[in-house]
C-alpha cells in the first residue's frame, strides 16, 4: 500500500535546512519518523457505507552525517554492519534515508537507485515495523549565489515502491523506475504549531487567551432570582469592611518606610556634597603649590 501523505514539523525541516547551510560538502542521512494508518466512513441514506484507508508517514528527525556513503559503498551495496550501528537501538523508526549534493539537479543518480534497492530489505530485518512499509527517499540540494549573500535550499521526496518484473516500465514519466523499484514522488506537507492535528501546511497561530473560570463555594452559589437574606448581606459587609480596613493599614505603612527612605537619601546626599567641597578646596591648595 503506497503512502498517501508524507509530513513533517517546522523544527525538524529547520533542523535539515541548518545541516544543509553548514557543510559545504555531499553528505547524506536517515530519515526516522513514524507511520499511522487511519480509516474513514462516509454514511449514505440509499447506499452502502463506504470505507477509506489512509497511510501517512510523519517525519520527526533527520539525522545527517558528515559525508556520503555512510552505510553503503561506492557501488551502492548496503553494508549491514555499519547500517546497524546507525539503526540498532533507536527508539524511532527509520523511514528511509536521504543525499544532500550541492548545485545540482535534483535527480536520483544510478547509485541512489541501487541503495533504494537494496535498503528496504535491510531494515526490515533490523526494524520490523518496516515490513510492508514503503521507504522515503530525499534529494536535498543547496547552494550559494552573489558571494553567499543568498541561499537557496531545494528538496524532493520519493516513496520506493516494490514493482513486480516488466511493470516499471508501464510506469509514467513522473516515477524513475528501475529493475524491481519505483520512485513515485511524493508531497512534503511542513506543519506548524497550530492546532493539534495539522491537517494543512504551516496553519496560522490563532491563540486565544480565555478567562480562568471562576469556581463559586457553595455558600456562595444561589439560584437564579434569590436575594440574600439581610443577616448575609451585613456579614459581607463586615468582611468588605474588614479587608479595607487591612489595606488602609498597609498603605500607611508602606507610607512610613518609603518616607524614612527619602529621608536617608537626602543625609546621605548632603554628606556626599561635603565630601565634594573638600576635594575641591584641596585641589586649590594643590594648584597653588610651587
Amino acid at each position: 500500500m503506497d503512502l498517501d501523505t508524507l509530513r513533517t514539523s517546522g523544527p525538524a525541516m529547520a533542523s535539515l535546512l541548518q545541516s544543509l547551510s553548514t557543510n559545504e560538502s555531499d553528505f547524506d542521512g536517515l530519515i526516522f519518523g513514524q507511520y499511522e494508518d487511519t480509516q474513514s466512513s462516509i454514511v449514505h441514506d440509499d447506499a452502502p457505507d463506504e470505507t477509506s484507508e489512509l497511510r501517512t508517514a510523519r517525519i520527526t528527525s533527520f539525522v545527517s552525517f558528515s559525508s556520503i556513503c555512510s552505510f553503503y559503498n561506492a557501488a551502492g551495496q548496503v553494508q549491514g554492519e555499519k547500517l546497524a550501528r546507525l539503526v540498532v537501538g533507536r527508539a524511532q523508526t527509520v523511514l528511509g534515508w536521504f543525499v544532500s549534493r550541492r548545485a545540482v539537479w535534483l535527480t536520483p543518480s544510478l547509485r541512489d537507485r541501487a541503495v533504494c534497492e537494496a535498503l528496504p530489505s535491510c531494515l526490515e530485518r533490523l526494524q520490523a515495523q518496516s515490513k510492508g512499509r514503503p521507504m522515503l527517499f530525499g534529494l536535498m540540494s543547496a547552494g550559494a549565489d552573489r558571494a553567499g549573500a543568498t541561499h537557496s535550499f531545494q528538496q524532493k521526496m520519493f516513496q520506493v515502491i516494490s514493482t513486480p518484473a516488466g511493470a516499471a516500465a508501464q510506469q509514467g514519466a513522473t516515477a524513475w523506475s528501475s529493475k524491481g523499484i519505483r520512485l513515485s514522488p511524493i508531497r512534503l506537507d511542513v506543519s506548524n504549531l497550530g492546532t493539534s492535528k495539522q491537517t494543512r501546511s504551516y496553519e496560522p497561530l490563532t491563540p486565544v487567551a480565555a478567562l480562568p473560570p471562576v469556581q463559586l463555594q457553595a455558600s456562595q452559589a444561589m439560584p437564579p432570582g434569590e436575594r440574600r437574606r439581610p443577616q448575609e448581606s451585613a456579614v459581607q459587609e463586615g468582611r468588605l469592611e474588614q479587608t479595607a480596613s487591612s489595606g488602609q493599614q498597609q498603605l500607611e505603612s508602606m507610607k512610613g518606610i518609603c518616607s524614612a527612605l527619602l529621608a536617608q537619601i537626602d543625609r546621605v546626599g548632603s554628606q556626599l556634597s561635603g565630601k565634594e567641597e573638600e576635594v575641591l578646596e584641596l585641589r586649590s591648595k594643590l594648584d597653588k603649590m610651587p
